[in-house]
């Protein structure tokens, strides 16, 4: 070595290269692997994963939000109308993401990544028990599904008018927190 044998190497200064080649499978399937992987391709159940976790935050989130606004229980009537609204449409929530769930678990390629359904029912205590673990804040501090989030049961009898306020906020959320 000191006598400079070693000095002139190929990729001497170079970064090892770190990419794992798995034996069992042939070259041509991991240069395509390694081609996707490259271009930001993910795998379906890598993705699925994500909105799940995503999905659920929004839904917590929401619902804390709602139960910020109505304050600590025992609601009044009208209150408990709007809570009762908004805990069904966190159930219907709570219902897709594990039909999600129900989907991840058939493409997922390791048993052990697989997920269990969310109990509807422990969330929702979750929720009431400590909301302001689930309401996220935006950059200037107010909470981020505050204007997505609207303190109105839908009743078929009451006013069916567009609330535009409530349609740009919408609009606006989807701009801005993606």
């Amino acid at each position: 070595m000191q006598r400079g044998d070693f000095d002139n190497l190929p990729g001497r200064g170079k970064p090892l290269d770190n990419s794992d080649y798995n034996p069992f499978i042939d070259l041509t399937t991991h240069n395509i692997n390694k081609i996707l992987v490259n271009n930001g391709f993910k795998p379906e159940w890598i993705m699925l994963s994500k909105e799940i976790r995503d999905d659920i935050t929004v839904a917590r989130g929401k619902l804390a939000v709602v139960r910020e606004r109505l304050g600590p229980p025992p609601f009044s009537d009208q209150d408990n109308v709007k809570w009762t609204f908004h805990v069904d449409k966190f159930k219907a929530s709570v219902q897709e993401i594990n039909t999600k769930i129900n989907k991840f678990n058939f493409i997922v390629p390791f048993m052990e990544n697989q997920m269990v359904h969310y109990n509807i029912e422990g969330n929702i205590e979750k929720v009431i028990n400590n909301p302001s673990r689930y309401i996220q804040a935006d950059a200037n501090g107010r909470p981020l599904y505050a204007d997505s989030v609207s303190m109105q049961s839908d009743n078929k009898n009451e006013n069916t008018t567009i609330q535009w306020k409530e349609v740009w906020s919408n609009i606006k959320q989807v701009f801005t927190v993606r």
